[in-house]
């Protein structure tokens, strides 16, 4: 008695005897038997039909196809690429899971290097904070030490300023007056030279009454803040007493300002020596502002040279305005306005120039201080 199983695309019948008959399908081909002995009956009868012998004797058809015959070439070539494609593409699998998992492998070596040298630069950082606030608490103690040493200096020097005013005050006082006190400077400008001269030449015989036509604006006058600019009007009175500006020109005239340009030489020469040099300390006022028509000293320690402001100045030469020096939070001295002859000083100001420097410098004649009748102002 036969039983039948459906197994694939084949049908397997077990016989009486125990063996075991493939048949395909379609009933095309020979059965194929398995002898009964066989640990598995199903994989005795495959592997008599994949080695090409059965027990009937019928030749199978993988021999067919491996023998390249008629019947079974085509299939067997079908078979093969198959294999071989099959092959291939587990060979490149296993290629490419091999090279991903070397790359994974580096990665993760990578990585865990990393994290070994943040995880020692993050040691090295916390160390350094610990000995830092282990400094700041030390510092702390130094720290408050300069801050009171800052204080004590500041203390004293504002005692300085006002010693030093309080004497210029009463030195200016006992020697030039009470005021106000007011300075006339005449300037020289050597085109008017030039006239004159060719005037005489043209004039010869009466070369001693030269018209005033001749000359344009040659003077301004100066008033000085005497209350609130003690030291500065001090130094500027007496410099102007003992002559030591006559000679001087004026040639820097950049837009914002017109300044003298006194030789460095001659600041020794003349001021220092005559106890009149730089002065002790850059004094300043909020109440004199470098408003447009002002005059302020130069430098630091600022003077002797001086400037008149041609607009207003007040954040340039203000407190703070020239970071340049140590002392940035200082301020330029401003310590008089002019009150007459501003037409001179536009004149000096539009010469012609080369890099803000006048081609032809225009010289301080004379400069004396006027006697209270000399000249009236509304101040």
């Amino acid at each position: 008695m036969y039983q039948r199983r459906k197994s694939g695309d084949h049908l397997v019948r077990h016989n009486s005897t125990g063996g075991i008959t493939r048949q395909l399908s379609n009933g095309s081909l020979p059965m194929y038997t398995a002898s009964p002995g066989s640990s598995s009956s199903v994989g005795s009868a495959n592997s008599a039909y994949f080695s090409g012998t059965s027990s009937n004797g019928h030749e199978s058809p993988f021999k067919k196809c491996r023998s390249g015959s008629p019947s079974g070439g085509i299939f067997g070539k079908v078979m093969k690429f198959f294999i071989l494609v099959f092959m291939g593409g587990v060979s490149y699998l296993c290629y490419v899971l091999n090279q991903n998992s070397i790359s994974l492998k580096s990665e993760v070596n990578g990585f865990s290097a990393t994290l070994e040298e943040k995880k020692s630069l993050e040691q090295n950082y916390r160390r350094e904070i610990a000995g830092l606030l282990e400094l700041r608490e030390g510092d702390k103690a130094k720290l408050k030490l300069v801050e009171e040493r800052e204080k004590a200096y500041l203390n004293e020097d504002q005692r300085l300023r006002e010693y030093i005013g309080k004497h210029a005050t009463s030195d200016t006082s006992t020697i030039f007056g009470k005021g106000p006190h007011r300075v006339y400077v005449e300037l020289e400008f050597p085109e008017d030279v030039r006239r004159i001269k060719q005037w005489k030449l043209d004039n010869k015989g009466n070369e001693n009454n030269p018209p005033s036509d001749l000359k344009g604006p040659t003077s301004f006058i100066i008033r000085l803040y005497h209350d609130n600019m003690p030291h500065s009007t001090n130094v500027f009175l007496h410099s102007v007493k003992e002559k030591f500006y006559d000679g001087i020109y004026f040639d820097y005239a950049p837009e914002h300002i017109l300044m003298t340009n006194i030789d460095e030489r001659v600041v020794n020469s003349k001021f220092v020596t005559g106890g009149q040099g730089p002065l002790a300390f850059s004094e300043y006022s909020p109440k004199h502002k470098h408003e447009k028509w002002t005059i302020g000293f130069a430098g630091r320690p600022s003077g002797p040279n001086f400037y008149m402001n041609m607009v207003n100045n007040t954040l340039v030469h203000g407190p703070g305005g020239q970071e340049r020096y140590v002392l940035n939070n200082n301020a330029d001295p401003c310590f008089g306005k002019v009150i007459a002859g501003g037409e001179a000083i536009t004149r000096m100001h539009e010469g012609e120039k080369t890099n803000d420097m006048l081609k032809l410098p225009v010289m301080i004649r004379s400069a004396r201080i006027l006697r209270p009748d000399e000249y009236k102002d509304k101040w």
